[in-house]
């Protein structure tokens, strides 16, 4: 009976020990995973904080060339400001300076077509004088021809009688 209680005891502790390893193997099967999960966790967190540091400094990046742009758009909208306002004088200036302009310019306009109704009245009593002249030019041409022919009568008159 004792050798059967031993066995049964052997039998017993073996059992209990079989499950003991199974348990034990289990366990560090699941020990070994977590410590892949937590390995694939520490590089997940790693990578986490590459890409948090990169944000980070992209974000400080984009905050300075954001601040740039505020900057040159304030600037420019200053610029832009300054322009219409010389547009605007200048705007004012040439609108003074046509007025000033229509008035002198009816002025000197009427001067100059009181010129050229002096300057067309010269021309006429130069086209008339011109007239006159040619006609003499025309007669004297004539009386120069009667002449000449006058004269070579004469001449072959005289030479007949010779």
């Amino acid at each position: 009976m004792e050798l059967a209680e031993s066995r049964a005891a052997v039998n017993d502790m073996t059992a209990i020990n079989t499950k003991a390893n199974a348990d034990k193997r289990h366990l560090e099967s699941a020990v070994h995973t977590m410590h892949a999960e937590i390995d694939d966790m520490l590089h997940q967190a790693k990578n986490s904080e590459e890409k948090a540091k990169k944000a980070m400094v992209d974000a400080a990046r984009l905050a300075d060339e954001l601040r740039s742009e505020q900057d040159h758009a304030s600037s420019q909208e200053k610029a832009k400001r300054a322009l219409e306002a010389q547009i605007s004088e200048l705007d004012q200036r040439l609108a003074e300076a046509n007025e000033i302009a229509s008035r002198g310019g009816r002025n000197a306009l009427a001067k100059l077509e009181s010129r050229i109704r002096e300057l067309e009245i010269e021309l006429g009593n130069c086209q008339s004088k011109t007239s006159e002249t040619y006609k003499a030019y025309q007669k004297a041409e004539r009386r120069v021809k009667e002449l000449q022919f006058q004269q070579d009568e004469d001449h072959k008159n005289q030479v007949n009688q010779n």
